[in-house]
């Protein structure tokens, strides 16, 4: 009776064990919960690694991966046209004789102009990766890529000036020709249309978006008339 008593408390034992036991017996709610928690727990591990991997990533090379980023976000259209339209209107405004003979070298000599841009922007772009290695020359890259940042803008903004008289001068050349603000106005908006329309171009699959490229490149050819205009200045100083 003892021996029967004995065997059958095993067998409920046995029983109580398999039906809590994560190897036997599981309800899928169970099951749900420890996958996910194991998937969490690999979540956090990735993400952990992600973060000792950026931290070990070189400051310099981070930011040209933030660089290349921004190029590929979509731009909201309205603060684009606003951007592009404030700038062209600074460089019209404030320096409407510098704006007209860069102008002029970017049209006479087109290759000239990107081609010393490009080069410009290159040694300045090494410069700041250089100087943000050391926490000594870190207010020295700052400055690099103050002066890269700024060049940029002063470019686009002549490139935008550019592509409004073209657009101008194929739809109507004598367009308010005896009302020089107001055409300068219609110049402004219409080259920022056109800069607006053309970041907006999506990607195109597993290619980056061109949009943002293009007008980069625009950039750089209006950063090179203003170069030319400085170094045509300079040499005027130096010869008088």
């Amino acid at each position: 009776m003892l021996s029967v008593a004995a065997l059958a408390m095993i067998f409920v034992f046995q029983i109580a064990n398999a039906s809590f036991s994560p190897g036997i017996a599981q309800t899928p709610e169970n099951r749900e919960q420890i996958q996910k928690q194991k998937t969490d727990s690999f979540g956090i591990l990735d993400r952990l690694a992600t973060l000792k991997k950026d931290g070990e990533m070189r400051p310099g090379r981070r930011y040209a991966l933030e660089v290349r980023e921004w190029l590929n976000e979509p731009k909201p259209p309205l603060a684009t046209f606003l951007f592009s339209a404030l700038v062209s209107a600074i460089a019209l405004a404030f320096f409407p004789g510098a704006v007209e003979t860069a102008t002029r070298h970017c049209k006479q000599h087109y290759w000239r102009c990107f081609g010393r841009a490009l080069i410009t922007n290159i040694c300045l772009f090494l410069l700041f990766r250089v100087s943000i290695e050391s926490n000594i020359t870190t207010p020295l890259a700052l400055l690099f890529a103050g002066v890269l940042e700024l060049f940029i803008a002063a470019g686009l903004a002549l490139g935008i000036i550019m592509i409004g008289e073209s657009l101008l001068a194929k739809l109507s050349p004598d367009f308010l020709k005896d009302r020089p603000r107001a055409r300068k106005t219609l110049i402004i908006l219409l080259g920022s249309l056109f800069a607006t329309l053309i970041i907006q171009i999506p990607a195109l699959g597993r290619l980056p978006r061109p949009g943002s490229r293009l007008m980069l490149l625009l950039a750089t050819l209006g950063e090179g008339g203003l170069l030319a205009l400085l170094q045509k200045k300079k040499e005027n100083q130096s010869s008088s």
